[in-house]
């Protein structure tokens, strides 16, 4: 008797354990851990009617939740991506993978303005329609999840999107003039992904406080939700929303972060094709009041002020694209965030008059959440 009820709790533990590392799938935020409440740091900020929405299992009477990767204290991961940086063959195949948000490859080729092929895997184009049914792409987005995109509200609703519409997102892209893209590095190594997805966009959903006026741009933030969900793989894959306390408590001054996007890089405004990156700094409101009061401009707390050094900026063409913070945490593999949201600056790229505006991304996660709960069906 003492050995079956032994071997029946060695059994249940096995599947309790089984339980906290199953993955799981929502239409939320996509793919996550079944794990217990107090492991997801996202249940600190939703409502309860949202939770029971996120049920996946129950064990001993405790129910147990589906909870974005990103936001799961000390799991498992699928895979170890570094393995990948030593393999001898010439190209990294695509696959699906177990995906956490924010972690990309380690990328063969670094520095200048070009990412390399692996860089920034959430990087997105947003599609327009024109009145003559041509189709073209005017601004940049995030991929925060399996079919949800944040952009600038602006890109939606402006001058800038004017007869325009949006129609799909396209996704895994790196050079606009290939396709499929490959890249190869000093040593040889070829990297090619697959080719890029394109996505329709079945609800355009922008904040119902933007407006643009002449004292700034307000509640520049809006969300596309894709037709289908994404598949992930190395080439696309969602960024980390800044959920935790300790990153939305942050002001980012004397940070570096980093901005990413096919824009204008140059005062010729000769377009890239290949995605683009650049470091910039975070310069305090009330500094960055000063440079703007001339313009009558004055800026909120929903909103980041960055610059780059020399002529590295964000210019015309980046507008929705992704402000960006690398986290290496406690010892853990590093996770990008996204920061901010590219919303207006200089009108000139490179003339160093005037940094640029980003909406702060941590100011609107109850927006974002609250945007998707409301809109899964």
């Amino acid at each position: 008797m003492y050995v079956l009820f032994s071997i029946i709790i060695i059994i249940q533990t096995f599947f309790l354990l089984h339980a906290q590392t199953n993955e799981c799938k929502t239409d939320l935020l996509g793919y996550g851990w079944c794990i217990a409440e107090d492991k997801c740091k996202l249940f600190q900020m939703i409502k309860n009617e949202l939770k029971t929405s996120l049920i996946c299992g129950t064990q001993y009477n405790e129910n147990f939740y589906c909870c974005p990767k990103c936001l799961a204290d000390d799991l498992p991961q699928n895979r170890d991506d570094d393995d990948d940086d030593d393999a001898q063959s010439e190209e990294r195949s695509p696959r699906n993978v177990g995906i956490t948000c924010g972690q990309m490859l380690t990328p063969r080729i670094s520095g200048g303005t070009n990412t390399s092929i692996v860089e920034f895997p959430w990087s997105v184009l947003v599609e327009y329609a024109k009145e003559d049914g041509t189709k073209g792409h005017f601004c940049g987005g995030t991929l925060i999840a399996s079919k949800w995109v944040l952009t600038a509200a602006h890109c939606i609703k402006d001058t800038y999107a004017k007869n325009l519409q949006v129609t799909g997102v396209r996704l895994g892209e790196w050079n606009t003039d290939t396709n499929p893209d490959c890249q190869t590095d000093i040593r040889g190594h070829k990297d090619c992904a697959p080719p890029y997805v394109d996505i329709s966009v079945d609800r355009v959903l922008m904040h119902n406080s933007f407006n643009i006026s002449l004292n700034g741009v307000r509640f520049d933030i809006a969300l596309l939700r894709l037709s289908s969900s994404v598949t992930y793989t190395d080439f696309i894959k969602p960024i980390c929303l800044p959920l935790n306390d300790s990153l939305r408590s942050l002001d980012f001054i004397d940070y570096s972060l980093i901005v990413a996007g096919w824009g204008h890089y140059n005062s010729e405004n000769v377009m890239s094709s290949i995605l683009q990156k650049a470091t910039l700094n975070v310069v305090p409101h009330r500094k960055c009041n000063l440079q703007f009061r001339k313009y009558y401009i004055t800026l909120s707390k929903d909103e980041i002020c960055a610059e780059g050094s020399g002529i590295v900026d964000t210019c015309f063409g980046d507008s929705g694209g992704p402000l960006m913070y690398e986290d290496y945490g406690m010892g853990k593999k590093a996770q990008w965030y996204l920061v901010g949201i590219t919303s207006f600056g200089r009108v000139s790229c490179g003339t160093g008059s005037l940094p640029s505006i980003y909406t702060r991304v941590s100011e609107y996660t109850n927006w974002i959440l609250d945007t998707i709960k409301n809109n899964l069906n």
